[in-house]
C-alpha cells in the first residue's frame, strides 16, 4: 500500500507541479486527497470522505504488480519491453503505441499513471505475465 501511495502522491505531482500551494489548486473531480507518505499529512482535501468507486482498478493493480516485479529484483525501470500487436490495438485512453515499439517500463510506468494509457498497461502486463489472460490471473 505504501507503494501505491507514493506512486500515486508522484503522478499528483508530476501532473499538478511542484510548489503549488493547496489552496490555489482547482480540482474538477468529485473528491480528491493527496498525502504527503512520510508523514501523513493531508496537503489537499475535497469531499474525502464520501465513499466513492475507484477509477481504475485494473490500472492500479497493473502499477502495483509492476512495482512488485520490480521491488522484488524480475523487473528493472530500464528494462525494454516491446508492444505487441494486441496492446497496440487497445482503444479509449492511450498513448499510440505501435505494433514493434519499444519503450522502457519506466516510460511505460508514466504512460499508465499520467495519460491513462490502455495500450501501456498491456504492454506491462504481457512483459510481465506472458499475456494478458495470465496477467489477469495474477491480479486475482
Amino acid at each position: 500500500m505504501k507503494r501505491f501511495l507514493a506512486a500515486l502522491c508522484l503522478c499528483a505531482l508530476a501532473l499538478g507541479g511542484v510548489g503549488v500551494r493547496a489552496d490555489a489548486v482547482t480540482v474538477s473531480a468529485p473528491s480528491a486527497v493527496l498525502m504527503e507518505k512520510t508523514t501523513g499529512t493531508v496537503l489537499y482535501a475535497k469531499d474525502e470522505h464520501t465513499p466513492r468507486e475507484p477509477a481504475s482498478v485494473t490500472k492500479i493493480m497493473t502499477l502495483l504488480l509492476t512495482m512488485e516485479a520490480i521491488d522484488s529484483g524480475a523487473l528493472s525501470y530500464d528494462d525494454v519491453v516491446t508492444a505487441s500487436a494486441h496492446a497496440s490495438s487497445m482503444g479509449g485512453s492511450q498513448i499510440w503505441l505501435r505494433e514493434g515499439e519499444k519503450m522502457t517500463v519506466r516510460e511505460l510506468l508514466k504512460a499508465v499513471c499520467v495519460v491513462s494509457g490502455n495500450d501501456a498497461a498491456v504492454a506491462l502486463a504481457e512483459h510481465l505475465a506472458g499475456s494478458e489472460d495470465a496477467f489477469a490471473e495474477r491480479m486475482n
